[in-house]
């Protein structure tokens, strides 16, 4: 809760609001840039904003700064009465400050370098090296501490050398008194895998994950498609959009297009009070012919990825499995300010076939109407998608204080696989690292219930084997066990 200093300076600026909306136009950019995450956006052009008359905003400033009761950083106090206007639009229009746009460039970072970190008692660790990746083949593992990236040591400077053309790492594994010094050139983003693992379920059911979609999804979601068929002679697909938070609505669309043989169906429409109308429709262009498909989702899964689930289920061209969506039917832009930071703004909604719309923030307006499929089915009413079918929700979050424990499992399992480079550490099963693990994490197991159980040994698999760079073993010893797959295949069987 705000302390009373806070809520006084907020009542202050709160006749501001109004003038901050106004002078945004001042503060924003000329250019359009793309966002740091993945979300629904539009490719655009470049756009100018007019500059109204301030005078009245840098009068009141004056007034509080000559003569407010304590003294104030006027720069801080704009950043609060901007985040407390854009919170008021809409959920999702958001103001990111100067050290917030650097975090979450050190966030996203699998595409530039191929490696995933995350920040733990102020220290830089390597979370994950991405598959196919630069970083992929260089002695980089789960579980390194970063001493130095480009000659920085300090938290803060760290994160500016995610920006950088290249990064120089100085790391050091768990326990070791050497350190190992690699040097990772910045990725061309073509060349980082939107679409993987591609695999085969059953005799003639094949699947692919699309983490996000990117500027070159479609391209290798065809070439994926195209080995599925010429090779293993997939009838059917399981499409796992878990976990995509988005990306550009082309490719979306693109790939969309692929699963329907006929011309001119509508599969979604934007619409904003300042961007036009726009259809995105199939062209009958098909270059295979698949007969079943199955969409995963989760409470994860937004933006881009819900168009694709809810073109998918208002069309009846197949069935969704999973847990209901996140409910983000907006299309962002951001706008770079003059400060570092920037405005992610909603300009526009996605409109699905069915007429409705996703959006969590006017859910009284989803749920107020009946909309049908193209078959005539009843969609639930809902601002997300509700599968088909639902596959109970995991309660992962439930495993007491399992954000601390997810990085002492990465340092743990580094260890043991240098034990076992070493040949001090020899284990028969994955049971074996499991319980070494469990005991490192002082977890008592016996508190657990059966599904956070389950839950800690798919992470701890998936850790050991990632660790050892064998991500193709996990996924066949694994993929198979997951509800949404079991169930995808019992769909399509």
């Amino acid at each position: 809760m705000a302390d009373k200093n806070s809520l006084k300076k907020y009542e202050i600026l709160q006749p501001l609001l109004l003038a901050l909306m106004v002078t945004i136009g001042i503060l924003a950019g000329r250019k359009i840039e793309q966002s740091s995450t993945p979300e629904a956006k539009i490719k655009t052009t470049t756009t100018t904003l007019s500059k109204p008359n301030s005078g009245f905003l840098e009068e009141a400033t004056r007034f509080i700064q000559a003569r407010y009761i304590d003294s104030i950083n006027i720069n801080d106090v704009s950043e609060m009465a901007i985040s407390s206007m854009l919170h008021e639009l809409d959920p999702f229009s958001a103001y990111l400050s100067a050290q917030r746009q650097l975090l979450d460039s050190a966030l996203s970072i699998e595409e530039a370098f191929g490696i995933s970190v995350i920040n733990h008692h102020h220290t830089w660790l390597i979370d994950q090296v991405v598959p196919g990746s630069v970083a992929w083949d260089m002695p980089i593992a789960p579980g390194d501490l970063i001493v130095r990236a480009n000659d920085s040591m300090t938290n803060a400077s760290i994160l500016q050398s995610w920006q950088s053309p290249q990064l120089k790492l100085e790391l050091k594994a768990p326990d070791q008194h050497n350190s190992t010094l690699v040097t990772l050139p910045r990725s061309n983003p073509t060349e980082i895998n939107t679409v993987f693992p591609v695999a085969i379920l059953k005799a003639g059911i094949g699947y692919i994950k699309i983490k996000h979609f990117g500027d070159h999804t479609y391209d290798e979601f065809i070439t994926a498609l195209d080995t599925l068929i010429s090779k293993h002679k997939v009838k059917d697909l399981v499409l796992d959009l878990r976990d995509n938070a988005g990306g550009y609505i082309e490719e979306c669309t693109r790939i969309l297009n692929q699963l329907f043989k006929e011309k001119n169906t509508l599969l979604v429409a934007t619409q904003g009070r300042t961007v036009r109308k726009a259809e995105y429709k199939t062209d009958g262009r098909q270059l295979f012919d698949l007969e079943k498909v199955c969409i995963l989702v989760n409470a994860r899964s937004a933006s881009a990825s819900e168009v694709f689930a809810g073109a998918i289920q208002d069309l009846d061209r197949g069935i969704i499995i999973g847990q209901p969506t996140y409910g983000k039917g907006l299309v962002q832009e951001q706008y770079m300010l003059s400060n570092g930071g920037a405005l992610r703004l909603s300009v526009a909604r996605f409109y699905l076939p069915s007429g409705r719309n996703l959006d969590l923030s006017r859910s009284e307006n989803m749920i107020s109407k009946q909309y049908l499929t193209k078959n005539g089915r009843k969609i639930a009413r809902s601002p997300n998608i509700i599968p088909d079918i639902i596959v109970a929700l995991d309660t992962t979050l439930a495993i007491p204080g399992w954000l601390s424990i997810k990085p002492t499992i990465t340092t743990e399992i580094f260890k043991l696989k240098l034990d076992q480079r070493s040949g001090t550490f020899n284990p028969k099963s994955t049971n074996e690292v499991e319980n070494k693990i469990i005991r490192a994490t002082g977890l008592n197991i016996n508190k657990l219930n059966k599904t956070q159980q389950a839950f800690l040994t798919e992470e701890i698999t998936q850790a050991w084997y990632l660790a050892g760079k064998e991500y193709s073993k996990w996924l066949n010893q694994h993929l198979l066990k997951q509800p949404e797959i079991q169930s995808a295949i019992s769909y399509l069987k």
